[in-house]
């Protein structure tokens, strides 16, 4: 490395894109990876649009539930109130 940088030249923003898309590196276990590239290569689609529809399902369960767990909740709390004689 050298002691000094000479940046005098430098051009700010040169290759900053304003709309360029993040694109996250995922590791996956090699048994896992080597599950799902089978399982994919078997229904004929590429790896990556084959984890991005698993992960968009389990998305979806989860956010059910969550709605589901609030519903009860409140079913909870108004019955309890009920029971109680409160409004």
């Amino acid at each position: 490395m050298k002691p000094v940088y000479d940046f005098s030249k430098g051009e700010r923003g040169k290759f900053f894109q304003p709309n360029a898309e993040l694109r996250l590196p995922i590791y996956l276990d090699s048994d896992v990876q080597t599950y799902l590239a089978e399982l994919a290569a078997q229904k004929g689609i590429p790896l990556g649009e084959m984890v991005n529809g698993m992960l968009k399902r389990r998305i979806k369960i989860i956010e059910m539930r969550q709605v589901s767990s609030h519903r009860i909740e409140i079913f909870s709390t108004i019955s309890q109130k009920a029971r109680v004689g409160r409004p």
